[in-house]
């Protein structure tokens, strides 16, 4: 079991200094050629810069590996080089302080936490939905570059995620816990955020906020459950129950991005409010901000929303004249960059600029066929169970409370604030904020969970807006009455860590059981049990269920697909 372990940290701990140092080596560059300073800031995003940098690193991973798709396979070896060049900056500034950076937080930041985390890969599978779409979708990726009209293969194709690209790279372990890894790369940068932001005390929101959410990740255990709902209506539908869950981050499944989604959307929600709140941005976290927002929006189109409190910045310090209309404008070049090419993906596979969003779709493409999006669009929303105008509310409630224990985790999370509203008046001295302030915090959080109604209210979908509810109360906290040791704290942050895996999980690594996770390529006994019915001569379909996982012969739209020769494939029916 121990060399098994060593072999899977090792992976994991090899993956993410790699993001460490793309990220490093992307902010050098930034530094020194953009804004002329002569090295990195020490703080970026009001955070010790080294935060940040697996951050930035993920993000560029995965924009260099869609930029890279239009031209090769995600398979090609060109690709590899191509991502281990973008490493070499670093070779120029390397600034191994090893003193200062060999010690106990260290050690706990970079070895004890990814320790807890990969753990969890013992009792992690591939949700239902990747032997769906995203592994075919993937296998796709790998298989060609960018294919017009991809969407006539399987329509999901049509929402790829930028998820799906770093995925579709990291098959290069036969294992696939890379995949896996690509979640907890995410969990870990979140919870290194949170250590340094207990300990800052130069920024007393981001201070007060991780100590809130910190509280509110250990309540995530305990709240109300199935047997406890059962007791309180014994006619309820049976529900199912994952501890106490409140809507703060978990272990998903392989193959879904909700939870890297809610890490980013919390993580540049609270740098927006700091910024908002102080009236003022340097010039490279507003960069990056906006960068890390559309990654966001690459990631899932949901997310979104956190654009609003971008837009509430830029207007105050444009009012307060902190920054020109023109800095502005060109600060997000990149963006807009990134932006037409992520659209022109997206018309080129889809046919859309928002797929399945009906009226951003063209029909003059000779690939697209007319009416298929408006019944797509209508999958997505009633498979989330979204409120529609004109239904009836209370039915509607009915419906979708029993649902993917909705209730459960919306009573859990309402009883979370009411505690940690108790430990505020308790433990914390109250700050008096700017009423602005006030009205644009909570409008956002009302504007989110108002958005939820329409959109899908399933709890993956709201655990970024959770988080920052929860840690809001940190916005309005000055001191705290009793005096806590920095021990208490890792304590607290251990507790909340080993309690995301699984107990099953844990047990599962001590009997050193085989993963759960496969190599979908090359599982005969997945293809076996499914089978597949030839629907013509070049395609198949599966016997039982409607999952092809890697099979790139096999489709779900039950026609007859044939694709056109030429540097961008065309797929037509």
């Amino acid at each position: 079991m121990l060399i098994n372990y060593l072999i899977y940290l090792s992976k994991y701990l090899i993956l993410y200094g790699y993001l460490f140092l793309l990220g490093r080596s992307v902010l050098l560059i930034l530094s020194r050629r953009i804004f002329n300073l002569s090295k990195i800031p020490k703080e970026i995003l009001y955070s010790k810069s080294g935060v940040t940098y697996p951050l930035i690193g993920t993000l560029i991973f995965g924009n260099l590996i869609f930029f890279a798709h239009f031209f090769i396979s995600i398979s090609s070896p060109v690709l590899l080089i191509l991502l281990i060049i973008f490493i070499i900056p670093n070779i120029y500034d390397l600034n191994l302080n090893l003193k200062e950076s060999i010690n106990f937080s260290t050690f706990f930041k970079y070895l004890i936490i990814p320790g807890i985390l990969v753990i969890s890969i013992w009792d992690t599978a591939f949700n239902y939905d990747a032997g769906y779409y995203h592994i075919l979708n993937q296998a796709w990726f790998r298989e060609s570059n960018l294919i017009i009209g991809m969407v006539n293969i399987f329509w999901p194709f049509g929402m790829s995620s930028i998820y799906e690209y770093m995925s579709a790279f990291l098959w290069i372990d036969s294992s696939f816990v890379l995949l896996h890894f690509i979640d907890l790369i995410f969990i870990h940068i979140f919870y290194i955020f949170i250590i340094d932001g207990v300990f800052n005390d130069k920024y007393k929101s981001i201070k007060f906020s991780s100590i809130f959410l910190l509280a509110y990740s250990i309540l995530d255990n305990f709240g109300f459950s199935e047997i406890i709902l059962k007791i309180i209506n014994p006619n309820a539908i049976n529900e199912f129950s994952l501890g106490g869950r409140n809507g703060y981050i978990y272990i998903q499944g392989v193959g879904k991005q909700d939870i890297p989604v809610a890490i980013l959307f919390y993580l540049v929600s609270i740098t927006l409010l700091i910024a908002i709140n102080k009236k003022t941005i340097k010039s490279l976290d507003l960069l990056l901000v906006s960068l890390l927002i559309f990654f966001i929006y690459q990631l899932k189109v949901s997310g979104i929303l956190v654009s609003v409190l971008y837009l509430v910045l830029i207007f105050i310090i444009l009012q307060n004249k902190d920054k020109r209309i023109i800095d502005v404008f060109y600060l997000n070049i990149p963006v807009g960059i990134i932006g037409i090419f992520w659209s022109v993906k997206n018309l080129i596979s889809s046919g859309c600029i928002v797929f399945p969003l009906s009226t951003t779709c063209f029909t003059n493409f000779h690939w697209y066929i007319s009416g298929s999006t408006e019944s797509y669009e209508a999958i997505t929303t009633q498979a989330s169970l979204a409120y529609k105008f004109g239904e009836s509310f209370t039915a509607w409630v009915s419906q979708s409370s029993s649902f993917e224990f909705r209730k459960e985790v919306f009573l859990n999370f309402i009883a979370s604030l009411f505690i940690l509203f108790l430990i505020k008046k308790i433990l914390f001295k109250k700050l008096s904020v700017n009423k602005n302030f006030n009205l644009i915090l909570f409008s956002f959080i009302f504007l989110n969970f108002f958005y939820l109604l329409f959109f899908g209210p399933i709890p993956r979908y709201a655990v970024g807006i959770c988080m920052v509810s929860a840690s809001s109360f940190g916005f309005f906290t000055d001191k705290i009455k009793l005096n806590f040791s920095k021990n208490i704290f890792y304590v607290i942050v251990f507790i909340s860590v080993f309690l995301l895996p699984r107990s099953n999980s844990y047990i599962a690594a001590l009997n050193n059981d085989s993963l759960r996770i496969f190599d979908p390529r090359i599982n005969d006994e997945i293809y076996n049990e499914i089978g597949f019915v030839n629907l013509n001569e070049n395609w198949v379909y599966p016997t039982y269920g409607d999952q092809c996982w890697a099979n790139l012969e096999c489709t779900m739209a039950k026609e007859n697909i044939y694709f056109e020769d030429g540097f961008f494939k065309v797929a037509r029916k």
